[in-house]
């Protein structure tokens, strides 16, 4: 199984929760949305799977994260997409107060 990865081009920031638990992830991806947003990006692609779990209702990363955009996040995101295996949400555009590249270790 592979583990997390993330990347930042600057513009999007995509983070791939594979590998960690489903609390872990939901906190990597908290934590990743609040410093890109804070560093002024505008996407953040989220791959978490698509939980072939047998009810939807099953605490896996999938479901967790999308529980979390759909009652956390709702007043603070632009837009979002959800597709089968990964999200993608649309950050405010914000004057960009840190342009570093946001690595793995700073949200794990």
């Amino acid at each position: 199984m592979r583990g997390p990865s993330l990347t930042d081009d600057g513009s999007t920031v995509t983070i791939d929760l594979h590998g960690l638990t489903v609390e872990a992830a939901v906190s990597v991806f908290a934590r990743t949305i609040r410093l890109a947003s804070e560093r002024g990006r505008s996407t953040i692609k989220a791959i978490h799977g698509s939980s072939s779990t047998i009810s939807p209702h099953d605490q896996t990363i999938r479901n967790r994260v999308r529980e979390y955009v759909n009652n956390d996040l709702e007043s603070t995101i632009h837009a979002r997409t959800l597709l089968d295996d990964y999200l993608i949400i649309g950050l405010p555009i914000t004057h960009r107060t840190n342009s570093s590249r946001i690595k793995l270790t700073d949200v794990i």
